[in-house]
């Protein structure tokens, strides 16, 4: 599954020099993160295109389909990713159209069990 997401990637860098470097997807962040209960994720497309967002665990398996191929307007979009069910740990978030993506870490904590220091 890794060297297919290499794979694809290199591939989708490739599209994207054809393109002579114009990117669509212009932003795209999770905040806070690390998130606790739940994290704001915004991007911004210079254009109107379709829109895949996905949360992939560590070994790069699908934890939550977010959007699924739906056609976005050009703007900045806001999506909130509540916690519910996911452990503590390092995760991906891959926003993907229809020539390019881009991934960005996220981290889960659950600040419960820390220990404050006095």
């Amino acid at each position: 599954a890794v060297a297919c997401a290499i794979e694809k990637a290199e591939s989708m860098a490739q599209e994207l020099e054809d393109n002579n470097g114009e990117s669509n997807i212009i932003a795209f962040k999770a905040s806070p993160n690390p998130m606790n209960d739940q994290t704001r994720l915004t991007y911004q497309l210079q254009e109107g295109d379709r829109v895949w967002l996905q949360l992939l665990d560590r070994y790069g398996n699908v934890v939550r389909n977010i959007i699924n191929g739906y056609y976005m307007a050009a703007g900045t979009h806001q999506h909130i990713l509540y916690r519910n069910g996911l452990s503590s740990g390092l995760y991906y978030l891959v926003l993907q159209t229809d020539t390019e993506q881009l991934d960005i870490k996220l981290y889960v904590v659950d600040w419960s069990s820390c220990k404050r220091v006095a």
